[in-house]
């Protein structure tokens, strides 16, 4: 199942081909929302290099189960492609256990933002336990009519977060720029 039209996915392809592998490898076709900034983060940071860059996921909410495929996707196709980073799980959420996993919450949200939000902690700081009753990353659907682009949106965004990154407008000056090669490892990339 094709769940990204053509356009969006040469916009993601060259966004985060110029961004994590730099301009050598991005499209050459169209340029669509190009940026030639390193990626953020913020000192003190714990990165996923500790835990052999597996990213574990589960979903604490029942239902959505369109939005999630979409963001499953949508991760497993930016993030997952083009870092050297293996996100793990994907199912339901044990509800008891000392498992430390990015726990998902999705709660329901109106037509703004076309259908779509979310916020997540930063790398590992995204990780709980059953017990702690505090998700790694929050979600807001309209349930089955939110805008599936939106969706995808979302969902790179906030696990840009989970992955360490922040927003750019909230970088301290000279301070904490990644290299473009993201933990000194090789891409997972594709051969085409």
């Amino acid at each position: 199942m094709k769940i990204y039209s053509a356009n969006w996915r040469r916009s993601v392809i060259s966004l985060v081909g110029t961004i994590l592998l730099g301009s050598a490898i991005a499209p050459s076709q169209e340029h669509i929302g190009q940026i030639s900034q390193q990626l953020t983060t913020k000192q003190g940071v714990k990165y996923w290099t500790t835990r052999g860059n597996v990213v574990p996921v589960c979903w604490e909410t029942t239902g959505y189960d369109r939005e999630k495929q979409i963001s499953k996707s949508a991760v497993m196709n930016s993030w997952g492609y083009w870092t050297n980073i293996t996100f793990t799980g994907w199912g339901s959420c044990p509800t008891s256990g000392d498992a430390e996993l990015v726990r998902i919450r999705i709660g329901p949200q109106g037509p703004e933002n076309a259908g779509a939000g979310g916020q997540a902690r930063i790398g590992e700081d995204a990780l709980s336990k059953a017990a702690d009753n505090s998700p790694g990353m929050n979600l807001g659907f309209d349930a089955n009519v939110a805008d599936q682009g939106r969706v995808e949106y979302v969902a790179i965004h906030e696990f840009g977060h989970i992955l360490g990154f922040i927003h750019e407008q909230d970088a301290p000056r000279r301070c904490c720029r990644r290299s473009t090669n993201l933990w000194n490892s090789p891409s997972k990339r594709r051969k085409s």
